[in-house]
């Protein structure tokens, strides 16, 4: 596959969680590599089944997980896109998360995916008593 094709069946692929659930997550061998590096803020592993366990795993814990795909650039074999997900866990309050994403595609595969987001804000945006203090402490860094 071309980067194009990869990036259209990412994209396909990301939002299949919308309407799929968790058996979305059985598309994920058929675009990453099998040496799959991946990254996130709160983990990183290798290799595709090290991969797809951390997806089931996720998805396993969720009641829901939507995803709105933003805006997408490719450039030479990398790929980059913006979202929001809004993760719903079977405990604990809804997570809405803005993120991006950033992939490099070898031989029509994904072989490096790291995803970019905000774990603490995240997180935090949930907890009605904290969500107020945090933003106030980050509105005065910036």
């Amino acid at each position: 596959m071309q980067t194009s094709q990869v990036t259209a069946q990412l994209v396909k692929n990301m939002n299949a969680f919308n309407h799929e659930g968790a058996a979305a997550v059985e598309r994920i061998p058929a675009l990453y590599a099998d040496d799959i590096v991946f990254h996130d803020p709160i983990q990183s592993v290798t290799g595709l089944d090290a991969f797809m366990e951390t997806n089931r795993r996720m998805m396993a814990r969720a009641k829901a997980l939507e995803v709105e795909v933003g805006d997408v650039v490719e450039n030479g074999d990398q790929i980059f896109m913006s979202w929001k997900m809004r993760y719903v866990p079977k405990m604990g309050p809804p997570i809405a998360i803005d993120g991006a994403t950033h992939c490099r595609v070898r031989n029509g595969k994904i072989v490096y995916h790291r995803d970019y987001w905000d774990l603490l804000g995240s997180v935090l945006a949930g907890v009605p008593v904290v969500a107020p203090i945090y933003k106030m402490l980050v509105k005065k860094l910036g």
